[in-house]
């Protein structure tokens, strides 16, 4: 039977808290559900920018078989002062691994931003991918499966490791 861990961990890529981040439009917020449906625990082996400065320690990321870990990170992509020429990107990348298994998860938010007649609109591009990076080939799943229209543009990846 699959179970889900309902455990939330905040992770910021700035060193600030992520209280701060709430409700800002500036700030986006990525939601990874990601799913161990391996035999044994998988193990977050390469952990991100924002894995490795939240102080947090890797074995928070241990997800038992047959069970998904929900965590979420937030960041600030500073729409209200970004320029027309330059997107704000940003791309997160971590491995998991199970035994000889491992699977490397990445995910990319790119804005635009635009000028109409009075106000600026913006775009927003997400892209998820997974590839098998273990001596054992895995089978790793990555999709956007949810996404907000509009500032601040938060958005969740399902990530799957058999």
């Amino acid at each position: 039977m699959h179970k889900k861990i309902s455990t939330v961990l905040a992770l910021a890529l700035l060193p600030l808290s992520t209280q701060l981040f709430a409700a800002n439009p500036n700030h986006t917020e990525i939601t990874y559900n990601t799913r161990n449906a391996t035999a044994a625990p998988i193990v977050l082996t390469q952990p991100s920018p924002a894995q490795r400065d939240s102080g947090l320690a890797l074995s928070t990321f241990t997800i038992p078989p047959q069970n998904t870990l929900d965590t979420y990170a937030t960041y600030n992509l500073g729409f209200l002062s970004m320029s027309r020429s330059k997107p704000s990107v940003v791309t997160e990348t971590f491995t998991y691994a199970s035994g000889t298994k491992a699977c490397t998860f990445s995910t990319t938010i790119s804005v635009k931003k635009t000028w109409g007649v009075f106000s600026p609109s913006y775009e927003a591009t997400r892209t998820a991918s997974a590839v098998s990076t273990g001596t054992q080939l895995a089978t790793c799943q990555a999709r956007v499966s949810a996404q907000m229209g509009s500032l601040p543009f938060n958005y969740t990846v399902n990530l799957t490791i058999k």
